[in-house]
């Protein structure tokens, strides 16, 4: 459980008691801060039979639903790249069906910002005129890349980062006793993220990240090598360096550092496009970056 959600999970499962919870309800924030935790904990409650305890651990809804088997559920999945107008068309269709536990049927659609428009609009219909107990549970991290006329259709409820404080006990916790709030910053204030990246070590962390880019500093024949090593993860070490510019130009206020922080900005958004030469992206910005002021 993330401690941080914990009052917001309390007050979303009271008002489904209520019965005064919307039909469509988008939860957004930033990346990795628990939405999709948050997200199934409450088409649990959604579709727990103990109307006095959601959530009851105990009911054959909340049996079902572990079991990933609950025949009135049912998660609409991204690959990342575009949730189609048939699997919409599809949930849709199997959400308009009577309900087999005769409760409440529950559509699940993670990182709902990836919906294609023919995707959004099949979904609009069902938002404006929602079959009676059906509920449709989304997140996503990018809000303002769902249609308007979707957002306008749905309670929006904002997930927020935690604090640091809230984040260092969380951590302490998982059994990780030590995190400054530069190395937390560097993941955005996750707690999440910063747990995977020190328990993935073949992944990118701040930590190797920042050891590299020292050495880089000492050694411009390690540049290339860095670079190389970094190429598949080129837009999250665009990102830290970005970071870095924009902290020292809040910082200096100086020409230099918002030259750099645009140089940074836009090799992230080329590092972005397929088909390009990320390691020499990569080296070209590093040794800009490098360059004295004039």
């Amino acid at each position: 459980m993330y401690d941080w959600l914990l009052p917001i999970k309390q007050q979303l499962i009271a008002r489904i008691s209520q019965q005064k919870l919307h039909h469509g309800i988008l939860l957004h924030g930033a990346a990795n801060v628990g939405k999709a935790y948050l997200a199934r904990q409450l088409v649990k409650a959604l579709l727990c039979q103990n109307s006095q305890t959601p959530v009851c651990g105990e009911c054959k809804a909340c049996g079902l639903f572990e079991a990933q088997s609950h025949p009135d559920y049912i998660e609409v999945s991204s690959d990342k790249t575009q949730i189609g107008v048939d699997t919409i068309r599809s949930a849709i269709e199997k959400a308009n069906k009577t309900a087999q536990l005769s409760g409440n049927q529950v559509i699940l659609i993670q990182d709902a910002d990836t919906l294609s428009l023919a995707g959004s609009n099949a979904l609009l219909k069902t938002l404006e005129e929602p079959t009676p107990n059906t509920y449709i549970v989304m997140t996503t991290d990018h809000a303002s890349r769902l249609l308007p006329t979707v957002l306008s259709r749905c309670e929006k409820q904002k997930i927020p980062t935690p604090s640091f404080a809230q984040s260092q006990s969380w951590l302490l916790a998982q059994g990780i006793e030590q995190v400054s709030e530069s190395d937390l910053a560097a993941y955005e204030g996750s707690p999440i993220a910063y747990k995977d990246s020190l328990e993935h070590g073949d992944s990118l962390s701040f930590t190797m990240f920042k050891q590299d880019l020292q050495q880089a500093g000492q050694d411009r024949l390690f540049v290339s090598e860095m670079a190389e090593k970094w190429a598949d993860q080129a837009v999250q070490v665009c990102q830290w360096l970005a970071q870095q510019q924009s902290h020292a130009y809040l910082k200096q206020s100086s020409e230099q550092s918002w030259q750099a922080y645009q140089a940074c900005c836009q090799t992230l958004n080329r590092c972005r496009h397929a088909g390009v030469n990320k390691r020499l992206l990569l080296t070209q910005l590093i040794l800009q970056l490098a360059e004295p002021a004039q």
